[in-house]
């Protein structure tokens, strides 16, 4: 039996997030109702996998991604009884897979490899457009607002957000009971121009926030990034960020961040 590591990248907006929805959606239509039949990255790639190497595949990601989210590397690994090389297996999944999810890199990993137990850090990355009119090439990609915002007061509440805390005002509000502590190892709020090479990102300044942790609550990027926004554009003072954090209640906290402007980066395994 082999394992097989798979990094994949994708554009979230047409998918329920990395995870397959179909207990969710049968407890869902529990009651008379119809289940309404989502589409999420893992079954795509579970079935060009199942195409390819001719069996039932259960890949395991490194973590989830919720609705609309986008990746730049999600890592997965699956096992396997087939001989087929690492290469041609990339060649294939290229072949099976739709337009909007793209393979990275395909190799054999040691059988003791686990895409989320193994991890040791995650990298997010969320994309601003501040002080933005038109979205029309935008609204996919980055989270575009009309007004200006201060970076500077952005990074000044972002610094008590590093090292270990209890993240629960920043966690997504629902009656599950989660772990609540993590660690934030990096935490980065820069400017950027667009891309000579995008045509409508040319004249853009884009805003990033840059976040690297041992683990994310649900919702926590987000929410994190939708409280540096009321803060740069001057709702919440900067100072209020600590206090925040210290309240441990996520009604205290800032707006949530649309999905869109929100990218997995990349995810440390050493």
């Amino acid at each position: 039996m082999r394992t097989i590591k798979v990094v994949f990248s994708y554009d979230g907006t047409r998918y329920a997030g990395w995870q397959r929805q179909s207990r969710r959606a049968a407890v869902a239509g529990l009651g008379g109702g119809t289940a309404p039949r989502v589409r999420t990255v893992q079954e795509e790639a579970e079935k060009a996998l199942e195409k390819i190497v001719g069996h039932q595949v259960h890949l395991v990601g490194s973590g989830r991604t919720d609705a609309g989210v986008h990746a730049v590397a999600q890592p997965a690994h699956f096992t396997t009884t087939s001989t087929i090389p690492a290469s041609r297996l990339l060649r294939a999944l290229d072949h099976y897979l739709p337009e909007d999810i793209g393979v990275v890199d395909v190799r054999e990993a040691h059988r003791r490899f686990h895409a989320r137990f193994s991890a040791k850090s995650k990298a997010y990355r969320y994309v601003i457009v501040p002080a933005c009119e038109k979205t029309v090439f935008l609204e996919r990609f980055a989270f575009a607002v009309k007004y200006p915002l201060s970076i500077a007061l952005m990074r000044r509440a972002a610094r008590c957000l590093v090292g270990r805390h209890d993240f629960s005002s920043f966690k997504a509000s629902d009656r599950v009971l989660r772990k609540s502590v993590t660690r934030i190892e990096k935490i980065r709020v820069f400017r950027r121009k667009g891309e000579d090479s995008l045509p409508f990102l040319k004249n853009e300044e884009l805003i990033i926030v840059d976040i690297e942790a041992s683990g994310f609550l649900r919702g926590m990027v987000r929410n994190i990034v939708g409280t540096l926004i009321d803060i740069g554009r001057g709702r919440l003072a900067p100072d209020a960020m600590e206090g925040i954090l210290k309240r441990r209640d996520r009604r205290h906290a800032g707006f949530c961040a649309p999905a869109r402007g929100l990218y997995l980066r990349s995810v440390r395994y050493a």
